[in-house]
């Protein structure tokens, strides 16, 4: 596990779209997610503040950095020790692959579970309306629940009543 002693929280980045998306080495269905979204997301929208962090469910740093590194991907990763943050949004032996979309309220917008191209294609729509429209509500057909009192421990980042983001990606670091 690394650490660089920042933190933050995801109530710091309320004004900013989050994506968070929850993943493992061993989860072939991610594998097969996470080149879509580092393309179709993360290299789409991150000069235009997006934050997507990819949450790595219950394994090591060294697994975590050779994982990104096989898969290509520069977005953020972080560590879910335990499955603990997992099991907020799903049941502990569910299966990995998840994105929450979060709105710039901090509201969830949009979920997807598994890699369905026609739900990843929706997933995007959502993102580019929330990112286009920084006042814009999300689509009717879309019903938005409040994350609230949700904490998160990512690699180095504890934070008592919030979601906690890496304040830096750790691509960079996995050379």
């Amino acid at each position: 596990e690394y650490t660089d002693g920042q933190k933050i929280q995801l109530s710091s980045l309320r004004g900013s779209v989050v994506v968070l998306q929850f993943t493992a080495s061993w989860c072939s269905v991610c594998i097969q997610e996470m080149p879509h979204l580092e393309k179709d997301v993360w290299q789409r929208f991150k000069d235009d503040g997006l934050k997507l962090i990819g949450i790595d469910k219950d394994e090591p740093i060294d697994v975590v950095r050779k994982f990104q590194k096989k898969v290509g991907t520069t977005y953020p990763i972080a560590l879910d020790p335990g499955s603990k943050h997992f099991t907020k949004f799903a049941h502990k032996n569910s299966g990995v692959t998840r994105n929450i979309v979060i709105d710039r309220d901090g509201k969830i917008a949009f979920l997807t579970r598994l890699f369905d191209k026609v739900e990843f294609q929706q997933m995007i729509d959502v993102i580019e309306r929330l990112m286009n429209d920084k006042n814009s509500d999300l689509p009717s057909d879309v019903a938005p629940l409040v994350l609230s009192n949700t904490t998160l421990s990512l690699p180095t980042f504890t934070a008592p009543s919030d979601i906690s983001l890496p304040a830096q990606p750790i691509a960079p670091s996995l050379e």
